[in-house]
């Protein structure tokens, strides 16, 4: 089975991470962001996970023209959804990035049970999941 598709939200709290630089073949700096993410559709299937994609989110967010390249993420605050009138908090595992695609499980509060098996449809979101995301751009100017 395929990894259930996440959806960001919206990407914010920008930081330049140092104010120095690194040169691979062009000028670049480190820069974090959080990111809202949500899953509205699909079948969860553990193991396989949720996978993101921030790069779109991020480039749309800053303005600037430039492409982010997505280093890595982590939770860092669980959502809440609805399903069937109960509220449940929803919160991201360990993430693993693929060529700028972060993937991760979904637990439930007690961040150690993995969210079930089966279809994700129906979910209304009170509060979205949040991830910190670190990527790196060339430096304005170059």
């Amino acid at each position: 089975m395929a990894a259930t598709t996440g959806t960001v939200v919206r990407a914010y709290d920008f930081e330049i991470l140092r104010q120095e630089t690194y040169t691979n073949t062009t000028e670049r700096e480190i820069c974090t962001c959080k990111v809202d993410v949500t899953v509205s559709t699909g079948t969860y299937a553990s193991g396989d996970g949720m996978t993101f994609s921030p790069v779109t989110v991020i480039q749309a967010a800053m303005r600037d023209g430039q492409t982010p390249t997505i280093w890595q993420a982590c939770p860092v605050a669980a959502g809440k959804y609805t399903a069937s009138s109960v509220d449940y908090p929803l919160i991201g595992g360990l993430c693993t990035n693929t060529t700028g695609d972060i993937n991760c499980d979904l637990y439930q509060e007690d961040v150690t049970t993995e969210l079930g098996n089966g279809a994700v449809t129906g979910f209304t979101w009170k509060d979205p999941m949040t991830f910190q995301v670190t990527f790196t751009r060339l430096v304005i100017g170059e």
